[in-house]
Parts: structure tokens; C-alpha cells; sequence
């Protein structure tokens, strides 16, 4: 549930993290897998330290926990911000009303977002899957945040550039084989019983599983 007069856009976090190694010249072998730009897809949501799968707030562009109130008060809220609307508009708002006043249940529960490895002007088909998937965020309602990436193990100083950008630090998990990266997330992704993502039926999902199958994977969160 989002409330406010902002619109929110899709993706509320931007590339804002490059995981970087340079290795001397006898490590030229290693050089070409460590340059990566991780997508924080869940970078805000994670920051402001709000969980997902929750009711939000939205005012004048901060995205915030929402405020559970008592049903009188939300009412003159919504009706205030539904003023010249379709009265059909505005009984449905009424009669949804007590949901906005009652504490959701605290469900284990994780956020994704994937990153795929496509030309800049190839829109990525879910259906073929043949692009690498190089990254992905996941943040969880106990407010831990992973990302698994394509890339050798970061080093400290790298960690500490990534906690200087984004104000935490996220759990970093360094793959070399896209393989191994998608099996360790598929072994995570089973342990929460409700999955969250944007679009997530329409293309991550559907993504996930053919590229996994394609390399000889069984995606069990498919079953």
C-alpha cells in the first residue's frame, strides 16, 4: 500500500556501486571477471531500513514505514487526498480503511531484484534467458541485506568504499561460476515461505528459472 501524492517509479534504487579489482599485470587472468555494477535495486528500501512486504508511506519523495493510525484519522486523509475523485473511488478507499489500521503479520519474507548481463540496447526475454545473470539484492524482514555478484571476493577496503556509498553494509557473496551463484541463491530464496518482487511473475522469476535450467540447474522455488 503506498499513500501520497508522489509517483513511484519502478526501480527506487540507481547503479551506484562498481565492486572493482585492480590486480597487478601477472593477475591479468583474474582481471577480466572482478569489474562489476551492481544494481541496489533494494538500495533505498534497505537504507531507510524498511521492511518488505509492509505497508509504506510516501511524502514529498521519502519512502517511509507506515504510520499505523486510528481508522478516523486515515479517513480524513484519504478523503482529502481523493477529493474530486469517482465517489466509487472513495467508498472503495473507506471500505479498505481498517486495513491500514491493523499491524500486518510478521511473516518471514524476502525482497529480490536480478541483474542480467545484456547489451545496453537488448531488452533481456525471459523466456530465452540468454544473457548471465551478474547480480542480485535481496533484503529480508529482519532487515538483512545480500548481494551475490559475479566477482572476486571483495577486499576490506573495497567493502568499506561499498559501505561509504551506500550508509551499510550488505552481506556480499563473490562467485566466479554463474552456476554456483544462482544454486546458493535458490538454497536461500527456499528458507522464506512469501518471495517478494517487482514484476517478479513477469520477468525475474521467469528468468531465474530458464536460465537456471538451461545450466543444468532445478530451481526448487519453481516446484
Amino acid at each position: 500500500m503506498i499513500s501520497g501524492e508522489t509517483e513511484l517509479i519502478s526501480q527506487v534504487g540507481v547503479d551506484v556501486v562498481g565492486i572493482r579489482r585492480n590486480r597487478q599485470a601477472d593477475k591479468q587472468a583474474q582481471r577480466h571477471v572482478a569489474e562489476q555494477s551492481v544494481n541496489y535495486i533494494l538500495d533505498y528500501f534497505q537504507e531507510q531500513q524498511i521492511t518488505p512486504g509492509t505497508w509504506v508511506s510516501i511524502h514529498d519523495t521519502v519512502i517511509a514505514n507506515y504510520d499505523y493510525g486510528h481508522e478516523s484519522s486515515q479517513l480524513i486523509e484519504i478523503e482529502e487526498r481523493l477529493l474530486g475523485e469517482h465517489a466509487s473511488i472513495l467508498d472503495l478507499a473507506k471500505e479498505n480503511i481498517p486495513l491500514l489500521t491493523q499491524e500486518m503479520v510478521n511473516l518471514p519474507r524476502v525482497a529480490f531484484d536480478i541483474e542480467v548481463r545484456s547489451p545496453r540496447d537488448v531488452f533481456p526475454v525471459p523466456e530465452k534467458a540468454e544473457f548471465q545473470v551478474h547480480a542480485v539484492a535481496t533484503y529480508d524482514y529482519r532487515k538483512q541485506a545480500v548481494q551475490y555478484v559475479l566477482s572476486l571476493t571483495p577486499s576490506e577496503a573495497e567493502l568499506a568504499e561499498v559501505e561509504d556509498v551506500l550508509g551499510y553494509r550488505p552481506q556480499i557473496k563473490a562467485f566466479l561460476d554463474e552456476r554456483d551463484l544462482l544454486q546458493t541463491l535458490f538454497d536461500d530464496l527456499i528458507k522464506y515461505p512469501m518471495i517478494i518482487s517487482f514484476n517478479g511473475d513477469g520477468f525475474d522469476l521467469k528468468y531465474l528459472r530458464q536460465r537456471a535450467l538451461d545450466l543444468g540447474l532445478e530451481p526448487p522455488i519453481f516446484e
